[in-house]
């Protein structure tokens, strides 16, 4: 289902472009992963345990999620270049991406929905309304019991918005026009009109966000990445570092800096952008655990948001509440949940739906499958 490509020390920059899987991003995918536990661990730590709520919880954790959108929209638009100049090139497009996204997302949803109905004190956020639970399994922005504009499975909301973008990029090359032409006229616009929609708007209008603009800078980067762009090694190593330091200033407070598309998502456009410019350097010297739990990154961040609440009803009944213990737990349980889905669900599901449906994506040419979360 993977492809386990990886690029020499001594590749060129157009080796680059050709590759399907940047090892460095695959484990970066893992850090982006656990970090977004770590965060609703800690969330959930304060709520159950502390009696704090949301202000005990790692904030910065919630930046993995803009590494995501960064890393995934960077492998999806370099994976799919090819499809550019096919007439069946939005065909295949849309067929891989729902492969890649829909069974797992699927699953995660039911069994979220099966634990409100049986358990509902593991479930504290969540109520069952049909329209909201539809759009939730169609990937429609819809208010939930809260008033907040989040799917039943509320880590679900990033699926949302990439949804939304695999739509436009899809419709993009169905008009034959240049993918990073078509998303720039359309998600600059959508970004800068989000200043003027009102709270309580119809939840369709939370399309119009800034975090759109994260959407952008992955393709930018795949465009870079295709184009033979590599800057010195140094300069990779400065956009890595100073990327990850910038993920954690306390920036966002400040009136000019307080949208997360500025003081997370260009941090993590940095990042990103350092390790897939290292590649050559750092590829083939990740360790083979390290890049199975990149593998496994999408379960474990759709899988988490099921298993945390459990653990928090587990640690009270039985008296465990140390704070540290408890995080470290739900990150080893939920990495081990994770593993388990991805060997035993979704890569046998993800091989199976490609075999039956893109068997004849192209003549001689094998299916891409580099991944995405």
């Amino acid at each position: 289902m993977h492809s386990e490509a990886t690029i020499a020390p001594s590749a060129t920059p157009g080796a680059m472009a050709r590759a399907e899987t940047f090892q460095g991003v695959q484990a970066l995918r893992f850090v982006a992963a656990m970090m977004v536990v770590v965060t609703h661990a800690t969330f959930m730590v304060g709520e159950r345990l502390l009696g704090l709520g949301a202000s005990n919880d790692w904030r910065v954790g919630n930046a993995g999620v803009d590494i995501f959108f960064v890393i995934s929209g960077f492998v999806m638009a370099l994976s799919s270049r090819h499809l550019v100049d096919r007439p069946d090139g939005a065909r295949l497009f849309v067929i891989r991406r729902l492969i890649r996204i829909v069974p797992l997302y699927w699953l995660a949803t039911t069994l979220k929905l099966l634990a409100v109905l049986a358990v509902p004190a593991a479930t504290l956020h969540s109520s069952i309304d049909l329209p909201h639970l539809l759009s939730s399994y169609l990937f429609l922005p819809a208010y939930n019991g809260e008033g907040e504009v989040k799917p039943l499975l509320a880590v679900g909301w990033t699926l949302t918005f990439e949804m939304f973008f695999y739509a436009l990029f899809a419709l993009a090359l169905v008009l034959r026009i240049a993918p990073v032409v078509f998303l720039t006229v359309v998600l600059v616009p959508m970004a800068v009109l989000s200043a003027f929609v009102p709270a309580g708007a119809p939840a369709v209008l939370s399309y119009f966000n800034p975090i759109l603009l994260e959407f952008l800078f992955r393709v930018y980067l795949a465009k870079l990445v295709s184009d033979g762009v590599r800057p010195s090694m140094p300069m990779s190593v400065a956009l890595a570092v100073v990327g990850a330091l910038a993920l954690f200033l306390p920036v966002s407070e400040l009136p000019v800096l307080n949208d997360r598309a500025i003081y997370w998502g260009i941090p993590a456009l940095m990042l990103v952008a350092g390790i897939v410019f290292l590649e050559p350097v750092i590829g083939h010297r990740m360790p083979k655990t390290l890049i199975e739990w990149g593998e496994a990154s999408y379960a474990l961040y759709l899988t988490h948001n099921l298993l945390v609440p459990f653990i928090g009803v587990i640690v009270v009944k039985v008296g465990f509440t140390h704070p540290a213990g408890v995080v470290a737990l739900c990150m080893v349980a939920s990495l081990i949940l994770a593993v388990l889905c991805y060997r035993w669900f979704e890569r046998p599901v993800t091989r199976w739906l490609r075999n039956r449906l893109l068997v004849s994506e192209s003549a001689g040419r094998p299916v891409s499958t580099a991944r995405i979360a």
